[in-house]
């Protein structure tokens, strides 16, 4: 995920302002991938609202294609 973020951020630098987003879904995608570990609700609930910012962030940008 960081790799795609460092991508986009060459083509449009204000996705860098979604860094701190990127950077802990990049997190729960790995911790939580394999058996043995969940989240708790707090955590989840985390998840999914930040998993609905970038997507968001990015259809807001001018000039990109939708």
């Amino acid at each position: 995920m960081i790799e795609l973020l460092d991508r986009c951020v060459q083509v449009h630098v204000s996705f860098e302002l979604q860094r701190r987003q990127v950077v802990l879904m990049d997190r729960y995608a790995v911790r939580y991938r394999y058996p043995g570990e969940s989240a708790d609700k707090a955590e989840a609930r985390l998840a999914v609202k930040t998993a609905a910012v970038v997507p968001a962030f990015a259809r807001e940008q001018p000039g990109l294609a939708r």
